[in-house]
């Protein structure tokens, strides 16, 4: 990450991953690396600047789009202020090796144009990220270079394409070290600079199945990967899921995707540019053969090619085949060919790496013949050989096969890739040298080990998956008091066996059982009711009659019928709850059992109703006042069955229809808040006692005496 600050690659990396729009997203890491001295603008000529290697997932550019979208931009005027401060391009690397090789990726792709693609001089500095297409049609130009049948452009020397030659205009230039230090970043820009030019093709599935690959070797993780590909103005989004299955499962693996590089080489020979559409891309990967051992993934190859060199087409959708060509490849009747093409696709595939590795034949022709057997096959399996572009009619797989292997030994003098470090890396793929285990895992994708599933063939027992070989599969039942069973399931039989929510018999273990019997689980719902008990019994012994007090309503209050000169004492008879932690000061609160109880009252029998099933405690109609020479009533406690519970009582004698109050809280703390002493308990009771001794000792004097008074 030489010359690359650690927190300017987090930054870029956290940009990439935000939810902002693509073009957004490039601009914000542009400006970040402007501020770092990490990008600048330059005017640069097309003869300073070869395609980036990493475009387009690996594929770069197809000469046949170059002078497509060139004759768009010729017809319509070449306009270089379109270009100017838009195109983007990073320097070459300064490793010698990477350079050559960034070089040599360049000559590759001129020497498979077919004389399409102006050659490269190595006097370049500069590799395109936006604007391939156009720079590359412009040094076509320079050249002399002419274009394929159909395509032949002449331009004129005063035409502003040949100042845009000459003159160039200003690029977007990237430092070297940012590859480096993000190799992501340039498939990054590159595909959101392609979703947002007006005049490019439309981005098909392949190229999207590419850029997940690349962005995955990368160093993204697969749904990164596929959350970046479905930005921008991609045409064919409804379709990422499909090609994101499709890369994950035959693309060829993870070390290299050859099999998807394959398709892209041998679409370029053909110009292909086609879209597949929705449907077909998610037939293609869902195709079920009830096959346990083999998931065909070298057809579906052979589909898609035959789908992307397609001769006929609809609003640049190919219309070769149907979803009911690929759906009769799965027909019983069609089992014996579809598994002989598939070993002879296979087949041919190794022997086709093997050739690679020899450097006895050209690469490009490799590619051409795998793809044209790929492609007959596929029309021969689904009976369309008239709608290819061969005219030839083959009679069988085995006429098919020969014609390859002629084809094949044909261009044994042809030239050899010169340089080995070039060779693609196409070796034996992960999915075509996969385990009978691995394909029946994939056929069988809610299959999954220590899950649980039932089966018609065994009622409803439930089993669990535990183990899975490349024979069979091994499902265990426990019962209740019998041993455990155990049962070897086919893997071609695993589709019979359903994903279940009931669950297996279970015996509770000992120990917890022993645990669970014992009264410790149960003391908390024990010390309640403990409490509850206790606030009973209390409220039996202290209970105050009708004759003695009186309910009220408007004002809603207990009233003494008649003067009272013991103590009585009001116990809370109500609800016990255990206290939460967040709960209120409140006197109605017991300690017990080592928690916190709160009293809460029953339902009181407000309205006075007859035959009502509601209540009345006296504790709950004794009303606060906050006039301290209005109390009749202070809070005290009592004592029953070792508890502690709060109570009323009056600390004097209460006169015939007394009220019976007591201090309201907000009382008592703004007597605390004026600086007076804190009172005791004993005060409260202390003022009430000689305020009722003042008034009886004035009851007693004669009435002269208080008349004089």
């Amino acid at each position: 990450m030489a010359g690359v600050p650690e927190k300017v690659v987090q930054e870029v990396e956290a940009m990439m991953s935000s939810t902002a729009p693509v073009n957004t997203k490039v601009d914000q890491i542009v400006q970040l690396l402007r501020t770092h001295g990490l990008a600048h603008d330059q005017v640069l000529t097309p003869s300073q600047i070869l395609v980036h290697p990493e475009n387009r997932g690996k594929s770069m550019v197809s000469y046949y789009d170059v002078w497509s979208k060139g004759s768009q931009m010729t017809s319509v005027g070449f306009q270089p202020k379109l270009l100017d401060g838009q195109t983007i391009c990073t320097q070459m690397a300064t490793a010698e090796t990477k350079r050559l090789a960034q070089v040599q990726a360049n000559r590759q792709l001129v020497s498979e144009a077919k004389g399409h693609l102006a050659p490269v001089s190595g006097q370049e500095g500069f590799l395109s990220l936006a604007g391939s297409h156009s720079v590359a049609f412009l040094r076509c130009l320079q050249a002399g270079i002419q274009g394929p049948e159909g395509y032949h452009v002449a331009i004129a020397k005063s035409d502003p394409a040949w100042r845009a030659i000459e003159q160039g205009w200003c690029w977007i230039v990237l430092a070297a070290s940012i590859e480096e230090a993000m190799p992501q970043l340039p498939n990054f820009i590159q595909h959101a600079a392609n979703s947002s030019n007006s005049i490019s093709k439309a981005i098909n599935e392949l190229e999207v199945a590419l850029h997940v690959a690349t962005a995955f070797e990368k160093g993204l993780s697969l749904p990164d990967a596929i959350q970046q590909a479905s930005q921008g103005d991609v045409r064919c989004r409804a379709s990422v899921p499909a090609i994101a299955k499709f890369v994950q499962n035959f693309g060829g693996g993870s070390q290299g995707f050859p099999l998807l590089h394959f398709l892209a080489n041998f679409g370029k020979q053909f110009n292909a540019t086609l879209l597949v559409g929705t449907e077909l891309m998610s037939t293609l990967v869902s195709l079920d053969f009830k096959q346990a051992t083999c998931i065909f993934p070298m057809l579906r190859v052979a589909a898609w090619a035959t789908m992307l060199t397609s001769p006929k087409s609809q609003d640049g959708f190919s219309r070769i085949l149907s979803t009911n060509d690929l759906q009769k490849l799965k027909a019983p009747g069609m089992l014996d060919q579809v598994t002989q093409a598939e070993n002879m696709l296979q087949e041919a595939w190794k022997v086709q790496q093997d050739l690679l590795v020899e450097q006895t034949h050209h690469a490009s022709h490799l590619t051409k013949c795998f793809g044209r057997f790929a492609v007959r096959v596929c029309l021969f399996l689904t009976n369309k050989q008239r709608a290819g572009r061969e005219t030839k009619h083959w009679q069988s797989l085995q006429a098919i096969l020969t014609a390859y292997t002629k084809e094949i030994q044909d261009s044994s003098a042809g030239a050899a890739i010169a340089d080995h470090s070039m060779t693609p890396n196409m070796q034996v793929t992960d999915v075509l040298a996969a385990s009978n285990k691995t394909i029946a895992m994939l056929q069988n994708n809610h299959m999954e080990l220590g899950k649980l599933y039932t089966t018609k063939d065994h009622g409803a027992k439930v089993f669990k998956l535990t183990d899975v070989t490349d024979d069979h599969a091994t499902m265990t039942h426990k019962p209740l008091f019998q041993d455990e069973e155990e049962v070897h399931v086919p893997l071609q039989k695993l589709p019979m066996w359903k994903a279940t929510k009931a669950m297996m018999p279970m015996l509770c273990p000992q120990d917890l059982a022993r645990e669970g019997m014992t009264a410790k689980l149960l003391l908390e719902e024990r010390a309640r009711s403990e409490v509850q008990l206790a606030l009973h019994r209390a409220a039996e012994k202290h209970h105050v009659d009708a004759q003695t007090i009186a309910f009220g309503q408007n004002p809603q209050g207990l009233f003494a019928i008649k003067t009272i000169r013991k103590t009585i004492r009001l116990v809370p008879l109500g609800t016990v709850n255990k206290a939460k932690s967040t709960a209120k000061e409140t006197k109605l609160l017991i300690q017990h059992g080592g928690h916190s109880w709160t009293i809460g009252p029953f339902r009181q029998n407000a309205q006075f109703e007859a035959d009502s099933a509601f209540c009345l405690i006296p504790y709950f109609w004794c009303k606060p006042t906050s006039e301290t020479s209005e109390v009749t009533m202070v809070h005290s406690t009592v004592v029953e069955s070792g508890i502690t519970i709060p109570c009323l009582e009056n600390p004097a004698p209460l006169e015939q229809h007394q009220p019976l109050l007591f201090l309201a809280a907000h009382a008592e703390a703004s007597e605390a808040d004026h600086g007076e002493p804190e009172p005791s308990e004993a005060e409260p009771k202390a003022k009430a006692k000689a305020k009722a001794k003042a008034k009886a000792k004035e009851q007693s004097e004669p009435p002269s005496k208080r008349a004089k008074k």
